[in-house]
């Protein structure tokens, strides 16, 4: 049984990771306005497969501070990106930037 503790590891990535295409798209830290950042603290915890409890990767841990900061600006793009869809700019606009993100 692994333990939801975080703990400073967050380099280890399991089989089914490593089976992807590209394992590189997998990231170990938090996202949020626009960077990738450590941990709290440098820490971070472990993804287990429910199914095999295999440890699948680890991730940051994110405290109250980052995640207040990490919504603060979801809200700020969301609104910007909310006024794209004027006569100016074509939800054609919106729809590419997405398949290019994706």
């Amino acid at each position: 049984m692994h333990s939801s503790h975080p703990s400073s590891a967050p380099h280890h990535v399991g089989r089914v990771l490593q089976s992807l295409g590209n394992p590189e798209l997998v990231r170990s830290k938090g996202y949020g306005n626009g960077e990738w950042v450590e941990g709290c603290r440098g820490k971070y915890f472990p993804v287990i497969d429910p199914a095999t409890d295999e440890e699948l990767a680890h991730v940051a841990w994110m405290g109250k501070d980052e995640a207040r900061e990490a919504i603060a600006a979801a809200d700020v793009a969301h609104r910007r990106w909310r006024k794209t869809t004027n006569l100016c700019v074509p939800s054609r606009t919106r729809s590419s930037s997405m398949t290019f993100v994706f």
